[in-house]
């Protein structure tokens, strides 16, 4: 009797771990995003390899500070957030409309 309420509880409690997980895999990305960081640039410093880079990199940096939420447990925090991350650079990408970014956005995407 003492061993089936045992498996009860670590069934229970493996339930209850798992949930959140299940919850933010379901959540469409842009949801996610709940603040706006913004990313000052000129277009034409986009036009050349080194800007478009520098660009990207300062977009993805803005989605991880706008998807960042420290008061969450590490298990949530890794589905959740990656998918946070993930659509507000796709957004971001998408916003800007600038060819080189969103070819670098493309290439970044197939690894």
């Amino acid at each position: 009797m003492k061993l089936d309420s045992a498996w009860r509880g670590a069934a229970l409690l493996t339930g209850s771990l798992l949930l959140p997980l299940a919850a933010a895999a379901t959540i469409p990305a842009e949801t996610l995003v709940s603040n706006t960081v913004t990313v000052k640039y000129r277009p034409s410093l986009a036009s050349t390899s080194s800007g478009a880079k520098r660009l990207y990199g300062s977009l993805r940096s803005a989605a991880v500070s706008a998807c960042r939420d420290p008061g969450s447990p590490a298990f949530v925090i890794d589905a959740a957030y990656r998918a946070c991350a993930s659509g507000a650079l796709d957004q971001a990408v998408e916003k800007v409309n600038i060819p080189a970014i969103s070819e670098l956005h493309s290439q970044n995407h197939k690894r």
